[in-house]
């Protein structure tokens, strides 16, 4: 039996994504185009490899068996593909993956000093909080808050962030300043939509919100810091953040939200491409200056 790439490609796109949607938009393609391509592969088989829950596609044992297997496949084939490319111009183009918040916000601030310790080099910025496989190229680096778990990346801790509750002053001249933890009772806290990060910190300190405490969240963390700038109540932010750009007050100011640590992740071909491993050094660098101690410097 001889299968067909795309079909295993397929099939571990369904497996990372859960959803025929999902694999189709990872991978490029259309839904239907992916429902066929796994029905192929069971029929090639001679097993069944997913059950539909909703739609979510769930592996059964044999799917699973499969791909570990499969990855080892695509693990092979990608690095074969890595070492038969050829750069097409040459300028090095270098792929950088960051959240969001560190896209839209840090990177314009690190990008200059980049390119001028790494002469010739493009630099494309993927922002998004979706974790990018590098083993895949993806993208070549990676900013991450956890740290992999793959054995073939490598992985430095530049440093960790913190976050602090923050608000405008006008919101905070309308309601009062919180003296105390308690007093966060009285005010509307902005959060994700399960509430997480908030209820985290009110279980650490012991506090009992009500169950109005937060009307307004979203999982996004630049539209919540946008509602807090709007004054629309008290928020996590990043301290970094809120330091580079003027316009809040800090809420109880000894008291982090949380800390976070920053990796810098690169592909094991970091040591073999040496305008890569020259970014790869440059971003180390500034990001250690800005990040050690888990505070940013403002300097941009």
């Amino acid at each position: 039996m001889e299968a067909d790439w795309r079909l295993v490609r397929a099939f571990v796109a369904v497996m990372q994504a859960g959803t025929l949607t999902g694999a189709a938009r990872q991978l490029g393609t259309t839904q239907p185009t992916v429902g066929r391509q796994i029905r192929a592969l069971e029929r090639m088989a001679g097993e069944t490899y997913f059950l539909r829950r909703g739609v979510r596609l769930e592996p059964t044992d044999h799917a699973q068996v499969l791909f570990a297997r499969a990855l080892d496949v695509e693990r092979a084939v990608t690095t074969l593909a890595r070492s038969l490319a050829t750069p097409q111009t040459s300028r090095s183009k270098v792929r950088i993956t960051t959240s969001e918040i560190f896209g839209t916000q840090l990177m314009p601030l690190l990008i200059p000093t980049l390119l001028a310790k790494v002469p010739g080099v493009e630099i494309e910025v993927i922002a998004t909080d979706r974790l990018q496989d590098l083993h895949r190229r993806d993208a070549d680096l990676a900013i991450r808050f956890v740290a992999p778990l793959q054995p073939e990346l490598i992985a430095r801790q530049v440093g960790e962030v913190s976050l602090g509750l923050y608000a405008t002053p006008g919101y905070l001249d309308q309601h009062g300043r919180p003296r105390s933890p308690a007093d966060l009772r009285d005010h509307t806290l902005i959060s994700s939509r399960d509430g997480t990060e908030v209820r985290t910190v009110a279980r650490r300190l012991g506090l009992d919100l009500r169950p109005d405490s937060m009307p307004v969240r979203s999982d996004e963390l630049l539209v919540r810091d946008s509602f807090i700038r709007a004054g629309l109540g008290i928020g996590a932010c990043h301290t970094w953040l809120a330091t580079l750009v003027p316009g809040l007050e800090r809420v109880l100011p000894d008291l982090d939200v949380i800390r976070l640590p920053v990796w810098l992740v690169a592909h094991e071909d970091l040591r073999r491409s040496r305008s890569l491993r020259l970014l790869h050094d440059a971003l180390a660098d500034d990001l250690r200056a800005r990040f050690q101690g888990g505070n940013a410097t403002p300097a941009g």
